[in-house]
């Protein structure tokens, strides 16, 4: 779905995943670990050619260093915020993939089939980190009424605000593809209605 003009009531909100991290196939990185040469091209390359009035960030080092950087080079606000980390996957961060999936595959397929009821090892159960995102998405449209906003996240936050956007399960957010550095962008009008249009994906 194509956005043109919006109107002046409405609050853009693009959506920015961070890039690839610098250790390699990791089921979910550590909140320091940075990314990779490979991601900041992806970033950069998901960034360009925009204007925005503010930027807000997960505070992870691989959003905020970014988002930083880039806030600086346009002169631009920028807000790191912790509710925007990624889910908190308690004793699997910093595993490789392979590695959770061979120690707890009955787990894992619980995060597909019924994600609302998933919990990592030690870790954030689902229904708060839902509860999380959205109250940190609602804060951000206050925040920013009418503005142009970059917000540059996690995938696990990205469907979640989607979900709340489009009004559909968590799990079905599962179905679409949310690439490194890739960007959509919502934008929200006056009366509570949302458009999304999937600005494409970087290589």
């Amino acid at each position: 779905m194509s956005i043109s003009s919006p109107s002046s009531d409405a609050t853009t909100v693009d959506l920015l995943r961070h890039g690839e991290v610098q250790t390699p196939n990791l089921f979910c990185a550590p909140l320091q670990e940075p990314l990779s040469k490979h991601g900041w091209a992806q970033m950069q390359r998901g960034s360009a050619n925009e204007q925005w009035d503010c930027i807000v960030s997960s505070s992870s080092t691989r959003c905020a260093d970014f988002a930083q950087q880039l806030a600086m080079k346009h002169n631009l606000s920028c807000h790191l915020d912790d509710a925007l980390t990624e889910l908190d996957f308690g004793d699997w961060i910093g595993k490789a993939r392979d590695e959770v999936w061979s120690q707890s595959p009955d787990l894992l397929q619980n995060l597909w089939a019924d994600p609302q009821a998933f919990v990592a090892p030690n870790g954030e159960s689902m229904r708060a980190f839902v509860e999380r995102i959205n109250s940190a998405w609602q804060q951000c449209l206050i925040d920013h009424a009418g503005q142009r906003v970059l917000l540059i996240s996690h995938a696990g936050v990205l469907r979640v605000i989607l979900a709340q956007v489009l009004e559909i399960d968590y799990a079905k957010t599962l179905r679409l593809e949310l690439a490194y550095g890739a960007r959509h962008r919502l934008t929200v009008y006056g009366d509570g209605e949302v458009t999304l249009n999937f600005l494409g994906k970087t290589a």
